[in-house]
C-alpha cells in the first residue's frame, strides 16, 4: 500500500519460491482494478544461498557449526532452525537467528533428547516461513550406552 501517498519508495522483496521470469509491478487506485502505472519489466533470477553443515554424522549434546552464503537482502530476523528431514515447518528442534548477514557462520548443540534419525537445517527469511536454503541431511545418532550412564553418575 502506499498510505495515500502521491509519490514515494517502497521496498518489495521478491518471496522465495516464486517462479523464475519476468514480472512488472502494477500501481492501482484506492484498492480497486483502475490502473495508474506499470513499472518497467524486471528479471527474477536463480538465488545464490547455500546452508552448509560441517558435519553429516552427531550425537545428542555435539555442537555443529552451519555456514550460509548468498543472502541477497540479508535482515536481522532471517532464521536457521533444525527439522526432522522432510517434516513440516512446525516441528523444528531448535533455532537462532542470523543476525542479518549475507553470510556467516551459527555453532548449534544438539539437545540431549534430540531423538536419533535424519534431519536437516533450514535457512528462513525474514522471521518468517520463507524458505531460503537447506542443508544436506545431518545423522543424529543415539548416544552410546556408555554416554549415557556417565551423565546419569554425574547427577547422583
Amino acid at each position: 500500500f502506499t498510505a495515500g501517498k502521491s509519490e514515494g519508495a517502497l521496498d518489495l522483496p521478491v518471496p522465495f519460491g516464486v517462479p523464475l521470469g519476468d514480472y512488472e509491478l502494477r500501481l492501482y487506485a484506492a484498492g480497486g482494478w483502475t490502473l495508474l502505472a506499470t513499472s518497467a519489466p524486471f528479471r527474477v533470477v536463480a538465488a545464490h544461498v547455500r546452508l552448509a553443515v560441517d558435519r553429516s554424522a552427531v550425537q545428542p549434546g555435539d555442537l555443529v557449526h552451519t555456514r550460509w552464503t548468498g543472502m541477497d537482502s540479508p535482515a536481522k530476523d532471517d532464521w536457521i532452525g533444525l527439522f526432522p528431514k522432510g517434516w513440516k515447518d512446525s516441528v523444528r528442534t531448535l533455532f537462532q537467528p542470523t543476525g542479518g548477514t549475507a553470510s556467516g557462520e551459527l555453532g548449534f548443540t544438539i539437545p540431549p533428547a534430540t531423538a536419533a534419525g535424519e534431519y536437516e537445517f533450514r535457512l528462513y527469511a525474514r522471521d518468517s516461513w520463507q524458505l531460503a536454503a537447506t542443508s544436506d541431511p545431518l545423522r543424529i545418532r543415539p548416544e552410546p550406552a556408555s554416554r549415557q550412564k556417565r551423565s546419569l553418575d554425574t547427577k547422583r
